[in-house]
């Protein structure tokens, strides 16, 4: 049996996605500007606030600076990518897996957007939403997003062959 599990997937497809593409276009703009450091600088302290560099190393050791090392990637080819991307309620009516959605509390007003939309348009997923989390929750809250997916995996009756 096959699932699908997502962890805040990007705003692309909410009432506020032209503000989240307008954001994009800035940091893409920033990047060719004042360079990649300067534009991952800026997306994460929006993300996940100004003192984000200290909090990954804490969370995860070595996280900034291999982070540095993907942003030309993540700027010069998802970026460009994600804001390609088409995903409608139709193709959304075509997934019957089983489907877990994993959010957190405090990743701001656009990705409440994206849960909402995710549950209308996949009215089968299962909700876990993890309190205190911002959008870094894999690296701030692994232990909680392993737990829930362990639960729904056993549920749903995965195992590795």
């Amino acid at each position: 049996m096959n699932t699908l599990t997502l962890i805040e997937p990007p705003p692309t497809h909410v009432p506020s996605a032209a503000d989240f593409r307008a954001a994009n276009v800035h940091f893409q703009a920033v990047r060719q500007r004042a360079g990649v450091g300067a534009a991952l600088d800026q997306i994460l302290t929006l993300l996940s606030g100004p003192q984000w560099r200290a909090e990954l190393e804490h969370s995860l050791p070595g996280s900034v600076a291999q982070m540095e090392t993907d942003a030309t990637t993540f700027f010069d080819t998802d970026i460009p990518a994600l804001l390609e991307w088409q995903f409608t309620a139709a193709d959304a009516g075509h997934i019957t897996a089983p489907v877990l959605y994993v959010g957190g509390t405090d990743s701001g007003p656009m990705f409440a957007e994206v849960r909402k939309l995710m549950m209308e348009w996949l009215p089968q997923a299962e909700q876990v939403v993890i309190i205190g989390a911002d959008h870094s929750l894999a690296i701030s809250h692994p232990a909680e997003i392993a737990a829930a997916l362990a639960t729904f995996l056993q549920r749903h009756n995965i195992r590795a062959d």
